[in-house]
């Protein structure tokens, strides 16, 4: 209760410039914050809804792309408020074989197992089983390949 006298009090003209200041940046960068936990909240509803359950569809699609990406690992700096030190962060990717298709006019990705890899070829045509977004049509969700 107290506070929010002060914050009147404030702002009201009576209190120092400086914590005037201080004040409207506290409360600008509150409303950013805020702002970014909504659109990362109604993100993740948009894509659970887009992308869970669906029910399968069987069709064709064109391999446009494959990519064999070996393992290896990346490197990424983390900083400690509490020891004020840059630590490095190291991080192991297995392999991993990529695919890009075609399916309606739509690109698509996905990502299957060495052997998937080695039966298919690029510009070929193949039976995939997936799932198709349901608010945006346009997002193919990839389960299986026939090969």
């Amino acid at each position: 209760m107290e506070g929010r006298f002060y914050l009147i009090f404030l702002l009201s003209g009576k209190g120092h410039e400086m914590e005037k200041s201080l004040i409207v940046i506290a409360v600008f960068i509150w409303f950013w914050v805020v702002l970014g936990v909504i659109f990362l909240i109604c993100y993740g509803i948009y894509s659970l809804i887009n992308s869970v359950g669906l029910p399968k569809k069987i069709g064709y699609g064109i391999l446009i792309d494959k990519k064999f990406i070996p393992r290896h690992t990346t490197t990424i700096m983390t900083y400690s408020p509490v020891m004020k030190m840059v630590f490095p962060q190291i991080m192991h990717h297995s392999d991993k074989w990529t695919f890009k298709f075609e399916i309606d006019g739509n690109m698509t990705y996905g990502s299957f197992n060495e052997d998937i890899f080695g039966k298919t070829i690029v510009n070929e045509q193949y039976k995939l089983i997936y799932s198709e977004g349901r608010i945006n049509k346009k997002n193919k969700y990839i389960r299986s390949i026939e090969v």
